[in-house]
């Protein structure tokens, strides 16, 4: 079995890494899962096989449980148990009981005996959970070694932090001693939640160690204290911290002076923003035309990104919103937006997109995503359609023209008025890259929002809170949340002019508020 190659095959919906090779004496190229092929080398060395067990056989009959769902299609599988029967299974080897009696063995697969009532032969199913359980290895935290110190930065990186320490100094000065990580109990509990399956690709298992060594980087850097702040004008102009990528798991375990915190979120925050920037350009088309006023935040941020193109856009945007099958389409995402339903109301847009089932009989949707960083398109996966949803948002936000996702155009059947009003600020003769600039238009008004308004005007009212920020995420401790609530409700309902967006409250900490003493 040393002759076994890579390959890829397609099992629930979901592309596998599997193991092919070629059986002479069956003229056929045996495609199987690789932790199946993997499972049973590893097998066959610790029990020994009965007579003339012949390994190419064996990797035959197990593909079938994979390959003949991929072939019928159009037949359900209950449990995902595949039928097979003998007399087929008979013409590849006598001894095919052998093989399913060495295999029910050593727990590679399962089996549902022959039904005569229903006129059913054996079926079978990969034994994945015994395989997932004998080839788990745990990542400990102990596994890897990590630098103590502070890393040195470039001078690209210095300006990034100067910017944000002259423009938000209201929320870099709570990065202090006081914001801390419960660490010893951070790896009590954790340590050991990341594992690796020996049966494995190795390139699998690289992006596993990987994974794990990144999360626990992330919850050393906290016990140290290694706080990093920045903020780019040229980019998304958020403010970036040790927050703002943190795993709510590690979250959990983040304190300001050992008081719980509590975040406040704006639901459908990009959808959210658009509203507003249309809500201003359809009732003020030449007040976000001038430059340099205070009150004229989207004329400042749109000759910010589009530079001297903005005013030209802003004309062809004022005119395409005046059209009435621009405003029926525009009222409709509107309400959901404001409703708090936007996720929802995409789901009922997207109709067609059904769940899949694992092998375990689980449902969970899929979707495929532009890689923008490893420039390939992949499958993510979610458990819920809400989930896939927020994905789906993004992309349509960040699509780009020229190569639109089957989700744009799919929307855009459905809503052509609002497509083409983002096309327009997508489109930008100096650039080639010009999709990005209206998905950044959106960040730059978010942040001006959060960082700008909301939370340095919290700032000068309660200089005593501790504020922090994830993004569209506004957080504080437990004494102070209701003050917080309360003014950002209202902070909102100003910036926005009366279209406060709807909140969720996040609490970080899972811990009871109150310590009863020991």
């Amino acid at each position: 079995m040393k002759n076994l190659k890579k390959a890829t095959i397609k099992k629930g919906g979901r592309k596998m890494s599997a193991r092919s090779l070629y059986v002479k004496e069956l003229n056929w190229k045996v495609i199987l899962p690789t932790p199946i092929a993997y499972y049973l080398v590893s097998k066959v060395e610790e029990e020994v096989p009965f007579k003339n067990f012949k390994p190419e056989i064996a990797l035959y009959f197990l593909s079938l449980i994979s390959s003949i769902p991929t072939r019928k299609k159009d037949q359900q599988y209950f449990q995902n148990y595949i039928p097979l029967a003998s007399q087929n299974l008979r013409k590849i080897s006598r001894n095919y009981n052998l093989y399913f009696n060495y295999f029910l063995k050593i727990e590679i697969i399962k089996k549902r005996n022959y039904d005569n009532r229903r006129n059913q032969c054996n079926r079978y199913r990969y034994n994945w959970a015994k395989i997932n359980e004998l080839g788990s290895i745990p990542i400990s935290a102990e596994y890897f070694s990590f630098p103590r110190g502070s890393i040195s930065i470039g001078s690209e990186q210095i300006a990034k932090v100067n910017r944000a320490v002259e423009s938000c100094p209201h929320l870099v000065q709570w990065f202090d001693h006081g914001l801390h990580i419960d660490y010893e109990r951070f790896l009590e509990e954790n340590t050991n939640i990341f594992t690796v399956n020996k049966y494995s690709d190795e390139d699998v298992q690289d992006a596993d160690y990987q994974k794990a060594r990144n999360f626990y980087y992330s919850a050393f850097e906290f016990s140290e204290q290694n706080f990093r702040v920045s903020r780019d004008i040229k980019s998304d102009y958020r403010l970036h911290t040790n927050l703002t990528n943190l795993s709510k798991r590690i979250r959990n375990y983040i304190y300001y002076q050992n008081e719980n915190i509590i975040g406040l979120d704006i639901k459908n925050s990009q959808p959210y923003f658009l509203i507003l920037m249309i809500e201003k350009i359809l009732k003020e088309p030449l007040k976000v035309d001038l430059k340099g006023n205070e009150g004229d935040r989207i004329g400042r941020i749109g000759r910010r990104i589009y530079r001297g193109t903005w005013s030209t856009i802003l004309h062809t945007l004022s005119e395409y919103a005046s059209d009435r099958a621009f405003a029926e389409e525009f009222e409709k995402i509107k309400e959901a937006v404001l409703s708090g339903r936007y996720y929802e109301f995409l789901a009922d847009v997207f109709d067609d997109i059904k769940p899949s089932t694992d092998q375990y009989g689980n449902e969970f949707y899929s979707g495929r995503f532009y890689n923008a960083n490893r420039e390939i398109t992949e499958t993510k996966y979610y458990k819920t359609k809400r989930d896939l949803m927020k994905k789906v948002s993004m992309q349509l936000l960040y699509t780009p023209l020229t190569k639109p996702s089957e989700y744009y155009k799919k929307f855009k059947q459905t809503f052509p008025m609002l497509c083409g009003f983002m096309e327009i600020l997508k489109t930008s003769p100096n650039s080639k890259d010009s999709y990005k600039k209206f998905p950044k238009l959106l960040q730059h008004y978010e942040a001006e929002c959060v960082l700008d308004f909301v939370t340095k005007r919290i700032a000068e009212k309660y200089p005593d809170m501790p504020i922090f920020t994830v993004h569209d995420s506004i957080a504080t401790t437990w004494f102070w949340f209701d003050e917080l609530h309360d003014s950002v409700a209202e902070l909102m309902i100003e910036f926005s002019d009366g279209m406060p967006p709807n909140f969720e409250k996040q609490e970080w900490n899972d811990r009871p508020v109150y310590i009863p003493a020991a």
